[in-house]
């Protein structure tokens, strides 16, 4: 499955569920299918929380307000092209946590995603 099919299957289910607008967290792969969601149907996607993203190439400029958390700085991070196709992001950088960060400070994370989406 790629970016592409895994966004359509997540706007079916959308769809089936009534639902008009939504958010979407994504993490890793997951990032790319709501960057990817977010591109083709800006309609239903609300916000969005990137965790991790993967580089996407050939994706147009996403609009619709974002939070990035971005864990690995420095080479090979993704904050050139995260910026250039996500105007309206917001970069969270926690380098400290690398992949752990779920477990590492799940409350912290919790309070960061749930002040930008109530906002």
């Amino acid at each position: 499955m790629n970016f592409q099919e895994a966004a359509a299957a997540v706007a079916d289910l959308a769809k089936d569920l009534r639902l008009r607008q939504i958010d979407l967290l994504g993490f890793r792969f997951g990032a790319g299918v709501a960057l990817e969601l977010a591109a083709a149907r800006p309609d239903l996607v609300r916000r969005l929380v990137l965790v991790a993203a993967p580089p996407m190439d050939g994706l147009p400029v996403v609009k619709q307000e974002s939070l990035v958390l971005r864990i690995k700085l420095g080479v090979g991070d993704d904050s050139q092209w995260t910026k250039a196709i996500l105007p309206q992001a917001k970069f969270i950088d926690l380098a400290e946590y690398d992949a752990d960060m779920f477990d590492a400070a799940p409350r912290t994370l919790a309070k960061q995603i749930g002040a930008f989406l109530n906002a």
